[in-house]
Formats: C-alpha cells, structure tokens, sequence
C-alpha cells in the first residue's frame, strides 16, 4: 500500500462519513457532520493501520524466511475493537424524555459510518459505496415514507383509570381497534385492590387519526361502567 493509497482512503472515508453525518446536521441531532466524519476516518485509520501490519509481516516473513514460523498476523483484531468500541458513543446519543426516545437512528449511523470506514481502509469500495447508496435511500427515501404515514395520525395519552384489569383492558382495546386506533404503548402507574376489586391507573399513548376527535374518544371511554377517569395528557 503507497501513500497515494492511503490519502485515498482517507478522503473517502471523509466523504463517507461526512455525506451520512451532513443528513444527520440537517435534522438538527446531536451527532451530525463532523462527529460522523471523524468515526468514520478514525475507523478508517485504525483499518488501515491493521493492513499495513500485515504488509509489514507479510514483507519480513518474504525477505527473513526463517522468521516465518514465529510471525503472526490477526486481521481482525484492531477493527474488531471498532465495532465494539464505537457502541459506547453512540449511547451518548440516545435520550430517553417521558414516553419518547429519541437518537436511535442517529447511534446506528455511527455505528453504521465506523464501519464503513473499516471497509474503506480495506479497500472494499465497491462494498462501501454499494452501502451508501442503500443508507441514503433508507434515510431520505423511506424517513418521508415513514413521517408521511405519522403525519395522517396524532399521537396522544390518555391516562385512563379502571376496574377489573383484563377484562375491562380487553374492552378498552377492542373499542380503539374499532376505532382505527393504534396503541403504541401502554405505562401502568398504580394498581389497588378496593372492595376486593383490582383498580388501575395506566396511560395509553396512541395513534388516532387526524379526522378524530380526542374529546370526543375520551367520551365514549368514559361511558364503560368500569371506568372510574379518562383524562387526555
């Protein structure tokens, strides 16, 4: 491998690392251009490095013969700690808000770019662009797919308050289901038992269609016998 191979790689890796971190910038998390082009060229460096190693051994078992039987090379010992490695920042990413987490995508990016970045300092470019044509349909392409389908539904909670937990539960969604509502989640915050009856207080979060209207679904909640509250959060 010469030096123009390397300055090679290295641009790669920055234009890599850089295209997918640039999309990153542009919706504002807290991972974007620069924190990916420099996973990316680090990866690509760390690769990189482990080739040379092996040249250098190939090279000294070639011209030392005898130095054959005690030489041994490990290709992927130095990128395999990438891998694992590049986990811990990408956890820095991820932020959990009430109901919501948020920078998932963004840690698989990382993790994504590091390892391209090791297929470009193994000179595996066919692979590397190949993947980012594909990473770039995903998150252009399939994201406005994605947002388009959130769009046509509000997410709401729903704090509802209730007796008889299966029973009652099962009614509660057989009504939203009914209704074309999807239930995303479902928190429980108290269960009781009163006159020997179990109470519960849970909160759903939904996805209701936009032609709904929540007070009015809050209502026909409420109607159940065994719904003591149903609150709209």
């Amino acid at each position: 491998m010469d030096n123009v191979d390397i300055v090679i790689r290295v641009l790669t890796a920055i234009f890599v690392g850089g295209l997918i971190g640039f999309e990153r910038e542009q919706k504002k998390k807290p991972a974007g251009f620069i924190t990916h082009t420099l996973v990316c060229v680090g990866a690509c460096v760390i690769a990189t490095i482990q080739m040379l190693l092996v040249e250098k051994g190939f090279q000294i078992a070639t011209n030392t013969p005898e130095l054959m039987p005690t030489i041994r090379s490990d290709m992927g010992r130095l990128t395999a700690q990438v891998v694992s490695g590049i986990g811990f920042l990408g956890a820095g990413t991820i932020i959990q808000s009430k109901d919501k987490v948020i920078g998932i995508t963004t840690a698989a990016t990382l993790w994504l770019v590091a390892c391209l970045g090791i297929a470009v300092g193994m000179g595996y470019y066919f692979l590397v662009f190949t993947v980012l044509v594909s990473v770039s349909f995903i998150l252009i392409i399939m994201k406005r797919i994605e947002v388009y389908y959130v769009e046509r539904k509000k997410i709401r909670r729903l704090k509802i308050s209730f007796k008889g937990k299966e029973d009652t539960e099962r009614l509660i969604i057989q009504y939203l289901k009914s209704k074309n509502i999807k239930v995303h989640r479902i928190k429980y915050l108290k269960e009781k038992y009163t006159n020997g009856m179990i109470e519960v207080k849970s909160i759903y979060t939904v996805l209701i269609p936009k032609s709904m209207i929540t007070k009015d679904i809050v209502g026909e909640i409420g109607l159940y016998e065994e719904v003591t509250e149903v609150l709209s959060l």
